[in-house]
């Protein structure tokens, strides 16, 4: 009943096998590779996953499930091959080469696809597991390289530490992971730092935003992760982005430019039954501007929707302006319906943006439909006042010529 018939497959592989272990009741692999392999994984709403029919939280596959230790394999020595208390499985090398995985999840509704070129794990050292890894995420390439006691952690079942650093597209990166599971449940934390951000193009990936220019010179996050899969975990996991010295280009309808806000720090945050917020404190030309942001849960943004609620609110030239309402996705800086409002003491207070010359009018207050496309600005159901008058229509800028 899954979308894949096969889970896992492999186009050559090679085993080889320390013999003089054996005859103490160990299996030590001086090496384990294969090549061209591709794994096709796939979670259900309710929880089961093609995979878990393979292995239980446990460890053990279903046909040992029942058994009595008598039926357990034992070595030369009389002993079980492997115990909680030490671990008589060794693998001294682990390799893969050209590795496609495929994650389909329909607690989302989404697919994820990666490219691994190749990963090395070896455990020459023995109370440590080290890993290099390159490959690619939707044409993003990576490498890594990781240090952990994670081979260790298995077998005692302690929790995961694993530390990796390596680069996104260029870009230096830091991860380190503190990971505990009990049964079928993972709890811990994560910490990622990375420099020279594209948030621009992770917003495409993510599919909210296309064609936005905005980038940080540094990103971290920090997580407290809760759930037993990945869908759990986005929607009962806390989230906290910090970026610091970054710039984001707005599109201007009123002169078909793009104005640069930079920033020295801002924030995204993520809590549980709680929608994703955003804020920053920047500057427009030398005129400074705060942005806040809410929108749906995170989960919203890992699953294929059509819209997404957006609630902005800016404060810049002396005006408040409000932008409410649910947009279509993906957003494009050239195409955006939403109601507005827009309030302040004088309209030629925005002569320093815009570029043009409005009157010294005011106090003024503006709402109606805002509507940006390829051709320019519209605003439909405008309703205005501006000191003593009030007004009604509609707005067009025409910029397309």
């Amino acid at each position: 009943g899954w979308s894949a018939d096969e889970i896992l497959s492999i186009e050559e592989a090679r085993v080889q096998l320390a013999l003089m272990p054996i005859l103490s009741g160990n299996l030590e692999f001086l090496e384990i590779s294969a090549s061209s392999v591709l794994i096709n994984l796939e979670q259900a709403k309710d929880g089961n996953s093609n995979w878990s029919s393979l292995i239980s939280p446990d460890g053990k596959t279903p046909e040992d499930k029942g058994k009595q230790d008598k039926n357990v394999m034992k070595g030369p020595n009389g002993q079980p091959w492997a115990t909680e208390k030490k671990a008589n499985l060794w693998i001294e090398e682990f390799s893969l080469a050209d590795l496609n995985i495929n994650y389909l999840d329909h607690h989302l509704g989404r697919e994820f696809n990666s490219r691994i070129d190749h990963l090395v794990i070896n455990t020459r050292e023995k109370n440590h597991l080290t890993a290099t890894l390159n490959g690619a995420t939707n044409d993003v390439t990576y490498t890594f390289e990781a240090k952990a006691d994670l081979l260790r952690n298995i077998v005692t079942r302690e929790p995961w530490q694993i530390k990796l650093d390596g680069k996104v597209a260029s870009s230096p990166v830091r991860l380190q992971i503190n990971l505990n599971e009990t049964g079928n449940k993972r709890e811990g934390s994560i910490v990622f730092n990375a420099k020279n951000t594209d948030i621009g193009r992770t917003l495409a990936w993510l599919g909210i935003i296309e064609g936005l220019d905005a980038a940080s010179d540094e990103l971290s996050l920090e997580a407290n992760i809760s759930g037993s899969n990945l869908g759990e975990i986005i929607d009962q996991s806390e989230f906290r982005v910090s970026l610091k010295n970054g710039h984001l280009n707005l599109h201007d309808p009123a002169d078909d430019q793009l104005r640069k806000i930079s920033f020295s720090k801002a924030n995204f945050d993520s809590n549980v039954d709680r929608p994703v917020t955003f804020h920053l404190d920047g500057m427009i030309d030398d005129e400074p501007v705060s942005l806040s942001l809410a929108s749906n849960r995170l989960r919203t943004f890992f699953s294929k929707r059509n819209k997404i609620k957006l609630d902005l609110n800016a404060n810049l030239v002396g005006s408040n302006i409000k932008l409410d309402g649910n947009v279509d996705l993906p957003i494009t800086r050239r195409s955006f319906i939403i109601d507005f409002a827009v309030d302040g003491k004088r309209l030629d207070q925005w002569n320093i943006l815009i570029k043009q010359k409005l009157p010294p009018y005011g106090p003024y207050q503006m709402k109606g439909q805002l509507r940006i496309s390829s051709n320019g600005l519209q605003v439909n159901d405008m309703k205005a006042i501006i000191g003593e008058s009030d007004l009604g229509g509609e707005l067009k800028i025409d910029t397309s010529s």
